[in-house]
């Protein structure tokens, strides 16, 4: 399936949950009450994951190969706000395959020779952040907001390593949790148009994590279709368990499409 074939797919989809959703309430961005607001946002997210393993090797899951295979990332973010304080729950699913070359130095041969094998990738896993933040900038334009919350971390990873005749295979799992601290803002182009951006840091379970989001939205009268690119970097420190074992440092990073939906 091409990749304008899957957004549409998407897309559909989503516009299908819209008319659900806006049949409770008809505002495409929250009003002005002193009362509570919810926020639902549903996204598809196509992304490239490459990692280093433990022993320096780079490796890949293509975006392409995302899209070939029908796999994608889904995340959700749902909220509810009262006056400067939100709370939200950050979800994302993953399910994505690929395959890559990789390289070896084939130490104790005459030479030193290099050996090229191929790698079949797995990696599916869940990455969910519950948080809290208080707004410290609010006007009629801009809306700045820093808090903190916890995160948690599930993944599996599979690799398949083809040698000519020769065949191997690897596979660890884990699950971490992470203190988190973050900011979200939200800029007014003009009545339709905003722009809206997101950045934290967590350790903890993980050496380091951190990712940024950037999303570009526009206002239609019973929700909001928003666009963006997200990156994600996780740091393992060494160690004899996975995920440190196995993996230096993992990325997932790409282009994602939604919806929000305000009520």
């Amino acid at each position: 399936m091409h990749l304008i074939d899957m957004l549409r797919m998407v897309l559909a989809t989503l516009f299908i949950v819209s008319w659900s959703v806006s049949t409770v309430h008809s505002a495409g961005q929250p009003k002005d009450s002193d009362g509570w607001q919810f926020l639902l946002e549903p996204y598809a997210w196509v992304p490239w994951v490459p990692l280093t393993t433990a022993d320096g090797e780079s490796i890949e899951i293509d975006g392409s190969d995302v899209v070939e295979s029908m796999d994608m990332a889904l995340m959700l973010i749902a909220g509810a706000r009262k006056d400067k304080w939100t709370f939200y729950l950050d979800t994302i699913y993953f399910d994505l395959q690929g395959d890559d070359t990789a390289s070896l130095a084939a130490a104790g041969l005459p030479g030193d020779p290099t050996v090229k094998f191929n790698v079949d990738i797995g990696v599916d896993g869940w990455l969910v952040t519950a948080s809290g933040t208080y707004a410290v900038i609010d006007n009629d334009r801009t809306r700045l907001e820093l808090g903190g919350g916890i995160r948690y971390y599930e993944e599996k990873l599979d690799l398949k390593l083809d040698v000519g005749p020769a065949k191997a295979s690897a596979d660890a799992s884990w699950d971490l949790w992470d203190g988190v601290a973050m900011r979200r803002g939200f800029t007014d182009l003009n009545d339709k148009w905003y722009i809206s951006y997101y950045a934290d840091v967590s350790t903890g379970g993980t050496d380091l994590t951190y990712q940024l989001a950037g999303m570009l939205n526009y206002r239609f009268d019973s929700f909001t279709l928003a666009g963006g690119y997200r990156y994600i970097k996780w740091e393992f420190e060494e160690d004899d368990d996975a995920p440190g074992s196995i993996v230096n440092d993992q990325v997932a990073k790409g282009p994602f499409i939604g919806l929000k939906f305000f009520f």
